[in-house]
């Protein structure tokens, strides 16, 4: 199969993940490459760097006000405008909590890179399901890096935000009976509504003076719930478009 790819295309094949790497195999379907033929296969595997798998070329920034510059010029519909009852003014969007504006730079890279080779995630034995495959994988270790999460958690595509993630994780936990449930003070109706709808029962930890879990509370409501001998589940935000 690998020696079918050489010269097939002029861009090149990303890292399929660091656990193929690390067995010195790549994986297409039933058959194994050796890692020597997939080198001789033009598949290639960027260097891993500062303990990371994937790196993602592009400018590089010493300081947080730098690339907030580049995001700022990258915004598609910056400088639009539109008529309002004072005339031409230009749009200035302030709804970054529900959805984020698109980037050129992003769109870019999908248009030229991604499109052009894009096919079915679910086989590896045509070109362009390879290559989908392999930045799906490399997607997932750039997200896995970028959270300090371990070859002991699991990163999972859910494709409908933060709702999607929580039902997928009820769905797995393969209740028997309503669960008691801590959240945290500030948590999004995400977090809240699909745990309600399975009759669960939600406890709302409150803050500290420092804006933090207050960890009193919590051992106090753990102690407390305790003895209604129920499943319990901690539930909480790391980030919120709520704060």
């Amino acid at each position: 199969m690998t020696k079918h790819l050489e010269g097939v295309l002029d861009r090149k094949f990303y890292d399929l993940s660091e656990a193929y790497k690390s067995r010195g195999e790549l994986v297409f379907d039933n058959n194994i490459a050796t890692q020597s033929e997939v080198e001789n296969s033009g598949v290639q595997f960027p260097q891993k760097q500062d303990g990371r798998t994937c790196q993602t070329e592009g400018p590089d920034f010493e300081t947080s006000p730098k690339l907030a510059a580049f995001i700022d010029e990258n915004i598609i519909g910056k400088k639009n405008y539109f008529a309002s009852p004072f005339g031409k003014r230009k749009v200035v969007y302030c709804d970054y909590t529900a959805s984020g504006k698109s980037l050129h730079c992003i769109e870019n890279y999908i248009m030229n890179e991604v499109l052009p080779t894009y096919g079915n995630t679910h086989t590896t034995t045509s070109v362009t399901s390879l290559q989908t495959t392999l930045f799906r994988h490399e997607a997932r270790e750039i997200f896995r890096n970028a959270l300090g999460a371990s070859e002991d958690d699991a990163v999972i595509f859910v494709g409908s935000g933060c709702t999607g993630a929580v039902h997928k994780l009820i769905n797995g936990l393969d209740l028997t009976e309503p669960p008691v449930v801590f959240v945290g003070a500030n948590e999004h109706h995400s977090n809240l509504i699909p745990w309600r709808e399975i009759a669960a029962k939600v406890v709302r930890i409150k803050e500290d003076s420092n804006g933090l879990l207050d960890m009193s509370e919590l051992k106090f409501s753990l102690t407390t719930a305790k003895k209604e001998n129920r499943k319990m589940i901690g539930c909480f935000s790391a980030a919120s478009n709520i704060t």
